[in-house]
């Protein structure tokens, strides 16, 4: 099996795509603009040298005209016909016209619409008239241009001069002199030979004015074109950075995510929409690769099936089917070789931006150490649990074996000790008789804890439950210790507060737990005082015994709730015993419902109480 890693399509990946429209729509709005700006600095540019090539036509309009008027004055003069006078007011219109778009152009006193009129009426295109306007208005003060405003407004000035010849010769022509006529085309060719000076001076200052216009406009042109290309460049550079250190990034975090895929699992694939396995990983381990090829182009669910391949998990194919991930499926794989290995896969469903099912990325990992070591400890826990459960019932079935014979012991050595039968010789006899029934009895309480003990750990001890009081067996239990007590010095007093409700539960295990505590209580504060006192406290019976002994620290309390722990320890110890009072205890009183807990100071004495409930109807109902 190969690990296969899941990742359907989430927010990051919607983020990295529209993240890469953004970078791809900023570069084309990039270049959009720049195509843009260059066209407007271009048909700019363009507009300006068509401006200047208007005033150039204009110019040529303006000179042909004034030639015109000229030829046909000089004939005028000559023949006096009213055609030639009709032709040389025709011809002076066309020049009248400039003169009157210029006026109507000075500043504070702009006409645009008589302006175009008179621009118009000088034989220029009305499509050239607004850039001419334009021009005029923006140039007319730069001192390239004004240069030739000024050879404009005096060759206006001479137009003037022959527009009165031409008056003065349709006024008074017809009755003029051969010498007069002489005269009127002398003035007309001195005022031609000043047009003609004027014109050469206009065309050279505009020559000069639109060589520099040209120059500047192309560079002008190519400076803010060069700049929107560096910025251009410089903006597309910015955000090739950024997507180049956004694919890094990507390329970075792919390859991060691969190796803790290849780290975290043994291999990986991917399925398709029918659960056609279309990639599987390079696997790690050479020896484990037995069924690895067979995967690519198999369908996912079948897997299971194959030879030497068996599923040790359920379920994990509606989960397929409903389109949900599934964790954990282990699948068991024997080789040829008779090896066997344990496999944990893991997938993931993937979607398309639309929500549609698009496949599965499946991971595995090799868990047969993990498994084999899931089976040892399995193994061990069995043997260990065997082991206890012998322990047990030897412990159990030994019971009959040694009470008998030392009940035994003890009947007969109370029999010698007593001298039922008569007399004993000796009396040394009669005290060894009470050192056997002594030594047997001690021996006997060992065992019967041991037993006890073994039984409630094994979970065959079995109580039996009656009503009983409280203060009686309270009672019944310090008589029973009184005599060790008495041999201790120790004062043993008894306070149980009356008429408390009757217990429901074992009475025989209850005194059992009163005289472990009391004598355990005697046996550490001999020369002391031990007190068991009983009262009752919200519905459970609450018993306490304190001594005032020799006392505990927070350490020897858990060493001494533990199964054969005890606080002196050594093989020289003061005082005797198994270990097993204490813990007895605890668990008779758990067992009947009920709560023990140990309080103690070293050298302050120690208490200990308990708590258990009185009985109770449902209690009685469930004995």
């Amino acid at each position: 099996m190969t690990p296969c890693v899941v990742s359907c399509p989430d927010d990051r990946a919607r983020d990295a795509v529209q993240a890469y429209r953004r970078r791809l729509s900023g570069l084309a709005a990039i270049f959009v603009g720049v195509a843009i700006l260059i066209v407007m600095f271009g048909a700019a540019a363009l507009s300006g040298i068509n401006v200047l090539r208007a005033f150039a036509a204009g110019e040529s309009h303006w000179s042909k005209a004034e030639k015109t008027a000229i030829i046909s004055l000089n004939h005028y003069i000559a023949t006096h016909r009213e055609q030639d006078f009709r032709d040389f007011r025709a011809a002076i219109s066309v020049v009248e016209g400039d003169r009157i778009a210029r006026h109507n152009l000075t500043p504070g006193a702009i006409d645009f619409r008589t302006s175009s009129a008179g621009f118009q009426q000088g034989g220029n295109d009305a499509e050239d008239v607004p850039g001419l306007m334009l021009g005029y208005v923006l140039f007319h003060a730069w001192p390239p241009f004004a240069e030739a405003v000024e050879d404009w407004k005096r060759g206006e000035h001479w137009i003037g001069a022959l527009s009165e010849v031409a008056r003065d010769v349709h006024e008074h022509g017809a009755g003029w002199s051969l010498q007069q006529r002489m005269d009127a085309l002398a003035r007309v060719s001195v005022l031609d030979d000043a047009l003609t000076r004027n014109e050469t001076g206009y065309s050279q200052h505009m020559n000069h004015a639109s060589r520099l216009a040209l120059y500047m406009t192309l560079a002008i042109f190519a400076a803010l074109s060069t700049a929107v290309c560096a910025a251009g460049i410089f903006a597309a550079r910015s955000v090739l950075r950024r997507s180049l250190a956004a694919e890094q990034r990507a390329i970075a975090s792919e390859e991060r995510v691969r190796d803790f895929a290849d780290l975290a699992t043994d291999w990986f694939c991917e399925t398709d929409t029918a659960m056609r396995v279309t990639y599987v990983s390079s696997p790690h381990f050479n020896t484990k690769t037995a069924v690895l090829p067979t995967l690519l182009g198999e369908d996912w669910m079948m897997v299971g099936s194959q030879e030497g391949i068996d599923e040790i998990t359920t379920g994990y194919g509606e989960k397929v089917r409903a389109r949900a991930p599934f964790r954990n499926h282990l699948f068991k794989q024997v080789t040829g070789a008779d090896l066997t290995f344990y496999w944990s896969s893991s997938g993931k469903p993937q979607f398309d931006g639309d929500g549609v099912f698009t496949g599965y990325r499946i991971v595995a990992t090799d868990v047969t150490d993990f498994m084999r070591t899931q089976e040892e400890l399995a193994a061990a826990r069995d043997a260990a649990e065997q082991a206890s459960r012998a322990k047990s019932s030897f412990l159990a079935n030994m019971s009959h074996e040694l009470r008998t014979p030392l009940n035994a012991i003890l009947g007969f050595s109370e029999m010698i000790e007593h001298q039922v039968a008569g007399p004993v010789g000796q009396k040394r006899y009669v005290e060894y008789a009470s050192d056997i029934r002594g030594s047997g009895q001690h021996l006997l309480d060992i065992i019967n804890d041991l037993l006890d003990h073994s039984r409630i750990e094994s979970g065959q001890f079995v109580l039996h439950r009656e009503t009983f009081l409280a203060c009686d067996a309270i009672e019944s239990a310090r008589n029973l210790c009184q005599g060790r007590a008495d041999g201790l010095g120790v004062t043993l007093v008894a306070d149980c507060e009356a008429n408390l409700p009757p217990m429901y539960g074992d009475v025989l295990r209850f005194k059992q737990v009163i005289i472990n505590l009391v004598t355990n209580a005697v046996k550490f504060a001999p020369g002391g005082t031990v007190t068991v006192s009983a009262r009752a406290d919200g519905g459970e019976l609450f018993l306490q015994v304190q001594d005032n002994g020799i006392g505990m620290d927070a350490g020897g309390v858990a060493q001494a709730l533990r199964p054969f722990g005890q606080v002196d320890s050594g093989l020289n110890r003061k005082y005797e015993g198994t270990g097993l009072g204490l813990p007895l205890a605890k668990s008779l009183v758990e067992l009947q419902g009920g709560t023990l807990t140990i309080d103690s100071e070293p050298g302050r004495g120690t208490t200990v109480t308990v708590r258990m409930p009185f009985a109770v109807a449902d209690a009685a109902k469930a004995a």
